[in-house]
């Protein structure tokens, strides 16, 4: 067997072999850090969170790994308290650092504390004004609130930065509608459904928004064809049917309409936060005679 050969770059100038230096505790919490970050692209979130733990016991002034932490107790875990105490954490070591207190403010508008999410969106626009983000998120905490007019306004300036942004579109339109103003409502959710129109997760929302305005405004096939629309990106969308089925009631289709609402309360809501529409479609039911 051939002896191995030792690497001339761990050889001393004196020809005697050398040992590898050991990675640093920066380096070692770096690569925790992106085992974490693999954990969360699978939303395996207690490995991620064991992950980012490893990296702040070697690195703990680093903000950004406090920052992954909160994020991961946040949004995949649901442990709104240790979120909030790592986002703290994070203004406390960056106070400069924007995502500090977007991600805070993330977190106190989780935990319905909305006066405290303002205040911190209101410090990241004064660090960087030009970030589409930080008007977005303020217009959600606003919304919280109530306060229409200034979500409204605020999501007009994040869409002046980045007019392609279909959410920030629909959102508005949200809010026009309930500060009784279809027609820019209308503009919005058509602006949208321009942006994304094969998107079969966003696409669905923004559709039965709009079917649902031209159903109150009065031009009911224009209602029918936003619901086939639906129905075309997922075939099984039982929200399509539901949709479907009160503008063919409006219509004076019963019997379309019955079809339709059965077949909403046999299908699986496509999203899980749309688990309503079956009851609804079955309240529909109940009613027809």
């Amino acid at each position: 067997m051939l002896p191995t050969l030792t690497p001339l770059s761990q050889v001393e100038a004196t020809g005697t072999p050398t040992t590898p230096p050991l990675p640093s505790q920066e380096e070692q919490a770096s690569a925790f850090d992106v085992q974490a970050a693999e954990y969360m692209a699978r939303t395996q979130w207690n490995e991620a969170l064991a992950a980012i733990t490893q990296a702040i016991e070697l690195d703990p002034t680093n903000p950004k790994y406090y920052l992954t932490r909160s994020f991961i107790y946040d949004a995949g875990l649901g442990k709104l308290g240790e979120a909030l105490a790592d986002a703290t954490k994070v203004v406390e070591l960056a106070p400069t650092l924007y995502e500090a207190w977007t991600n805070r403010g993330a977190v106190y508008f989780h935990s319905d504390q909305c006066d405290l999410a303002i205040a911190d969106a209101n410090q990241a626009i004064l660090l960087d004004p030009n970030r589409f983000d930080g008007y977005v998120h303020r217009a959600d905490m606003l919304r919280c609130l109530g306060r229409l007019d200034e979500a409204i306004a605020d999501y007009g300036r994040g869409i002046a930065i980045d007019p392609t942004s279909a959410w920030a579109y629909w959102n508005r339109g949200k809010l026009y509608e309930a500060n009784g103003d279809p027609n820019a409502a209308l503009a919005d959710y058509s602006q949208a459904i321009a942006l994304l129109p094969d998107d079969e997760w966003a696409s669905g929302d923004f559709f039965s928004n709009r079917a649902g305005l031209y159903r109150t405004l009065g031009p009911h096939e224009q209602a029918l064809a936003d619901c086939a629309a639906m129905l075309a990106l997922v075939a099984d969308d039982p929200r399509g049917f539901y949709c479907r089925g009160l503008s063919e009631l409006a219509l004076g289709q019963t019997d379309q309409a019955r079809a339709d609402f059965e077949q909403a309360v046999s299908l699986l809501p496509f999203k899980t936060y749309d688990a309503w529409v079956t009851a609804a479609a079955q309240a529909e039911l109940d009613k027809l005679p």
